[in-house]
């Protein structure tokens, strides 16, 4: 019995992962999309407020799902957009790390 229950528990956190996997390419574009506006943003404040947000999302569901790097990554992204003494173009460097591990992980399906 206690086999089937972790059969089970391994299905759904496999489905789960899928889920995950599947949902980075537009995590990706979001992201993409956000850090191209760095350049031409009327509000760089709202901006990084946006950039801070989806870090902060990816570096609490990647670790859920076994993409550990994926959160260190997202992590380092959003303390650096945390940090004011930054400008918002050197805050936005750790992304390009970010960004590589997600990939990686999709290339991990």
């Amino acid at each position: 019995m206690q086999s089937t229950d972790q059969d089970t528990w391994d299905a759904l956190y496999e489905m789960l992962r899928a889920k995950y996997l599947a949902a980075i390419p537009q995590r990706l574009e979001t992201l993409q999309t956000l850090l191209r506006e760095i350049e031409h943003s009327d509000d760089p404040g709202l901006l990084r407020e946006d950039l801070t947000f989806h870090a902060h999302k990816i570096a609490g569901s990647g670790k859920t799902y076994g993409f550990d790097e994926v959160s260190t990554q997202a992590r380092r992204l959003e303390d650096a957009l945390l940090d004011f003494s930054l400008s918002l173009e050197e805050a936005a460097r750790p992304a390009e790390a970010l960004i590589r591990e997600c990939r990686r992980a999709m290339a991990s399906k």
